[in-house]
């Protein structure tokens, strides 16, 4: 009986606290859409149809093309020069093809102009300067948050002497939620911040660089938010637009309409989650999104009644299991038997080090392309294991491939130093 009364209260409680979170969050209807979709069709905030058409007549006579994928290849693989390549959103993804299209077209003395809040490393790694191939260019850095940026050019010509204020605006009005992308020159190479590389600054940061390639030029910007129609209602800010593009070629312009990505799956595709990077959480992306946000805490409110009412135990005690066991190093031990009853203490030893590679690959999300002093520094960082321990194991295998015969006593040596590193490593 009193269970029943129980869960006859637990439901009326959840009742009022659904029409009492619909009636705060769910029940405003808002006159628009707040989300950053930076679509060419798109009428909200951060859309960017009127961006779209300002491009058309930017250059009065010449041609203006929306790229789909079905023509991305046949547009850009004509012979030209003078033209434009453009793309806006919060990042994008280029194939294999697509990319090297692009860059025998921005080669052949066009433009490409990106802005994103990052870009694929794969690509970036194409056009960088080579001492420029870094770690830091896997994103751009976004640890600045401020409810308004102040937005201006390096080239005296072009500099405004109070600068361009821009703020983000959620649901109408002013947030300081907004992560501001920007280029950190403490980081990055020499050789890319040199005065006609550096177009651009965000407050004190840069966020408007131009980089040579061939006989062109690719541009990256880091605020794409600038570029949306709630901006560009703006006559001063319709200014600053205008003044990035006076660095285009003044030709056909082509505006990509289907290589945009969400910024996270980029930052994943590089090498690094979301997760990792300062001041920002899945949580505040779901927060930012009012249906999203109006289901978390609708979540959270049932969780905390069912807590409140269904605390105590109502189940029997769970029996203990046996642990799993792990069968990939069953594996290993059998493969390595295997090796060793034929005589080959170097097969032991390759398929050793193939282990060691692919749990260094999902345990510390590295690229491995060689053992290099760069990769043997980043391996130590993460893993704290000594660069003097790592070093001997790369030594000590690339001697075991340049042997014709490899003893047991060396294949023993080889697995003490490994066994040594999976004891002390984080």
């Amino acid at each position: 009986m009193r269970s029943s009364r129980n869960t006859t209260i637990f439901w009326l409680l959840a009742a009022i606290a659904v029409v009492a979170l619909f009636y705060f969050f769910g029940g405003e209807k808002l006159k628009h859409d707040w989300k950053e979709t930076y679509s060419a069709a798109s009428k909200e905030p951060y859309g960017t149809k009127i961006l779209v058409q300002l491009l058309e007549k930017f250059f009065p006579g010449e041609s203006f093309y929306k790229l789909s994928d079905d023509d991305f290849v046949a547009q850009l693989s004509r012979p030209q020069s003078g033209s434009n390549y453009v793309f806006v959103g919060a990042s994008f993804h280029l194939d294999s093809v697509e990319t090297r299209v692009l860059l025998d077209f921005v080669a052949a003395g066009n433009t490409a102009f990106f802005s994103s809040k990052t870009a694929p490393f794969d690509f970036l790694s194409e056009i960088l300067p080579p001492d420029c191939e870094g770690e830091n260019w896997l994103y751009y850095e976004s640890d600045y948050r401020d409810t308004s940026v102040r937005l201006n050019f390096s080239y005296p010509d072009l500099a405004d002497q109070d600068g361009f204020e821009y703020n983000y605006v959620l649901r109408g009005a002013p947030s300081g939620r907004y992560l501001w992308s920007f280029f950190m020159t403490e980081t990055y190479c020499d050789s890319l911040w040199s005065d006609y590389a550096n177009l651009g600054n965000i407050d004190d940061q840069v966020n408007y660089l131009s980089i040579p390639f061939g006989d062109g030029t690719v541009l990256l910007h880091s605020t794409p938010l600038v570029f949306t129609n709630y901006h560009l209602l703006e006559e001063k800010k319709l200014e600053y637009v205008e003044k990035v593009f006076s660095y285009f070629s003044e030709g056909t312009i082509y505006f990509d309409l289907k290589r945009s990505e969400e910024e996270l799956l980029t930052q994943r595709r590089n090498g690094r989650s979301q997760s990792n990077r300062p001041g920002e959480s899945p949580l505040n992306f779901v927060l930012a999104q009012p249906p999203l946000a109006w289901a978390w805490y609708l979540l959270l409110t049932l969780g905390l009644l069912y807590a409140i009412f269904y605390a105590r135990r109502r189940q029997r005690i769970v029996p203990v299991l046996e642990p799993n066991t792990n069968t990939s190093l069953e594996f290993i031990k059998t493969i390595g038997r295997l090796y060793f009853q034929q005589g080959s203490p170097k097969q032991v030893c390759i398929q050793k080090m193939k282990f060691l590679q692919n749990h260094i690959r999902e345990r510390y999300y590295l690229p491995l392309k060689d053992w290099d002093e760069a990769f043997i520094l980043q391996l130590h960082q993460k893993s704290e294991v000594p660069k003097e321990l790592l070093e001997k194991i790369v030594f000590m295998y690339k001697n075991i491939l340049n042997s014709n015969f490899v003893s047991e006593k060396t294949l023993m040596d080889f697995h003490k130093l490994q066994e040594e590193f999976f004891k002390i490593r984080k």
